[in-house]
């Protein structure tokens, strides 16, 4: 556990973005698995996901990045609610809007659930991965800074919450193998 400005960080060593909120992991292959960790018993899984993340909406729909796109899966169709949206590492979801992490463009953009429009929330960011809500912040991995910054959703100001982390697979920077953030229910925040 690293002590951060604001919550204690601890880093774990997994190989797959987990999401606590939704009990969601990501794979390597985009497969996307839904578990109960509380009655370790496993409840879903979305074989053809085809995701680099993954939230599941209040629906029951699962809302992921599918390469630049992003896409809502139901139960009876697939729908792309945004497209051309950058290389996709991370995403939350606040109310109506999704907020999608563009690695190779350095932002952040808020894309409006029902009408898909896009707005890019903060920009400048060195190979932003992962993405979690806290509040109405959103903090996401800064892998090439190594450090977690938080974006405030209604200015777009970062600001550093902890830095000089060993994020990467043995220490290497190697962006999207295996960088997932996610805040518990204390306000610590975990990175995998």
């Amino acid at each position: 556990e690293v002590a951060g400005p604001t919550a204690p960080v601890a880093l774990l060593n997994f190989a797959t973005k987990i999401s606590s909120a939704a009990e969601l992991a990501v794979m390597s292959t985009g497969e996307v698995l839904q578990f109960a960790r509380n009655q370790n018993k496993f409840l879903k899984e979305w074989k053809d996901a085809k995701a680099s993340a993954a939230v599941e909406l209040g629906d029951g729909s699962l809302l992921v990045t599918q390469g630049k796109d992003l896409v809502r899966i139901g139960p009876n169709e697939t729908k792309k609610i945004a497209a051309d949206l950058g290389t996709l590492q991370g995403l939350a979801v606040l109310a109506n809007d999704a907020y999608v992490v563009d690695l190779a463009g350095g932002q952040v953009m808020q894309v409006n659930l029902g009408s898909g429009a896009k707005k890019v929330v903060a920009k400048g960011l060195d190979k932003p991965m992962s993405a979690a809500l806290s509040g109405n912040q959103l903090l996401v991995i800064e892998f090439g800074k190594q450090r977690i910054v938080s974006v405030s959703l209604t200015s777009g100001a970062i600001t550093e919450v902890a830095g000089n982390l060993p994020i990467g697979i043995y220490g290497k920077q190697q962006p999207g193998l295996g960088v997932g953030l996610s805040v518990g229910a204390t306000g610590a925040i975990y990175v995998t």
